[in-house]
């Protein structure tokens, strides 16, 4: 505990700055979310064939799975990170508007 009688030395000044910095930090990625989900789509000969949402960092990884399962295409693209929420609305409106092949499962 720190002895509010003293004037605080520079190292204490600093660890207590640190500390409020990191507080809003992460209240910050708490509140407003962390964007960091995409939305991706497969194509195949120019068709929809599945709508999928996955963290940024895995797109290739998350891509790989699908080949291993079987889904056929032969072109993808990937939006904007965005909040994970707002990429599973975008996500649910797309696959009811396209009604694709590979996206079954949410009809």
């Amino acid at each position: 505990m720190i002895d509010q009688t003293q004037p605080l030395t520079p190292q204490q000044s600093l660890l207590r700055l640190g500390t409020f910095v990191l507080v809003g930090l992460a209240l910050d990625r708490i509140l407003r979310g962390q964007k960091d989900t995409i939305n991706y789509i497969l194509y195949y000969r120019g068709r929809k064939v599945y709508h999928g949402i996955c963290k940024a960092h895995r797109i290739e990884q998350r891509l790989n799975e699908h080949i291993c399962q079987g889904k056929v295409f032969d072109e993808y693209d990937y939006d904007q990170p965005k909040v994970e929420t707002e990429a599973k609305r975008i996500e649910r409106l797309r696959i009811g508007r396209d009604q694709t092949k590979y996206n079954i499962h949410h009809r």
